[in-house]
């Protein structure tokens, strides 16, 4: 009973394996080469699964992937799911992003990848990040009008963010967030009378609450626009303090994110 359903599992696997149209490769846990790919990864490739029989799933990567691969490959936890470069027999390369999880195959330990071009959501997601480009830089530029020291502070800031965040080796994801913060981060001035902002004395009372109410007013602009970080929350956090003696809810150490304290340093 056992063995049949050893055989209608592993029959069930190889329809599995055969119908998929993304191409799958199955690679020894231990020696880290190709055993075994389905139809699709030979045709979208050009491999023989001789050839491919010879390889290692690093050998799929431009030269300049090859060492993280490995590493990746080395460590578990490491290994699903993750964007590359993959590159066929005849030289062309192409977005990826790979899925792959371990697995007994024919009484080895073994991992499985699947993979998918995405070549086409890269390109959507490039249209998408122009269209927000334009948006952000024509928030910036409506502040930047009112008054032409925030225009010179939010671009210094920004590269300042920048440099620290990749100083501190933060991913570049994150990096990508900081500098869309970093630029917007004083727009809720544009709620601040002009004559306040340029007003060359010192400031009333009353003209401090309403220049520390820009963090709020910020968040408010920012909130329903659907950035793919939480733009909102670290431009609404880049006046608290470590200590808490910061504006506008007094958070203190790790209540604070990391960006905004980051954007607070910076700032």
């Amino acid at each position: 009973e056992q063995t049949q359903e050893l055989r209608d599992s592993e029959e069930r696997y190889r329809t599995l394996f055969a119908s998929t149209a993304d191409p799958i490769f199955v690679f020894d846990a231990g020696t880290h080469q190709f055993v075994d790919c389905n139809r699709s990864a030979l045709d979208r490739y050009g491999y023989t699964i001789e050839e491919l029989r010879t390889m290692a799933p690093q050998d799929l990567h431009p030269s300049q992937e090859r060492e993280q691969v490995a590493t990746n490959i080395a460590d578990d936890k490491a290994l699903s799911p993750k964007r590359y470069m993959h590159m066929t027999r005849a030289g062309e390369q192409f977005p990826v992003e790979i899925h792959t999880t371990s697995f007994e195959f024919q009484g080895r330990k073994a991992q499985i990848s699947i993979v998918r071009d995405i070549t086409v959501r890269k390109e959507t997601e490039e249209a998408l990040r122009r269209a927000l480009g334009g948006t952000i830089h024509a928030i910036v530029a409506t502040t930047e009008s009112r008054d032409p020291y925030t225009a010179g502070h939010q671009r210094r800031v920004t590269e300042l963010t920048v440099e620290i965040a990749r100083e501190l080796g933060l991913e570049e994801d994150r990096v990508d967030s900081l500098q869309v913060t970093g630029l917007l981060h004083d727009v809720g001035k544009i709620s601040i009378p002009a004559e306040i902002l340029s007003k060359p004395t010192k400031l009333t009372k009353a003209e401090v609450e309403l220049v520390r109410g820009h963090p709020q007013m910020a968040y408010d602009i920012l909130k329903n626009i659907q950035f793919p970080w939480p733009v909102a929350e670290f431009v609404l956090q880049h006046h608290e303090r470590m200590d808490g003696s910061g504006y506008p809810k007094g958070l203190k150490e790790d209540e604070i994110l990391l960006e905004a304290r980051i954007l607070a340093v910076a700032d």
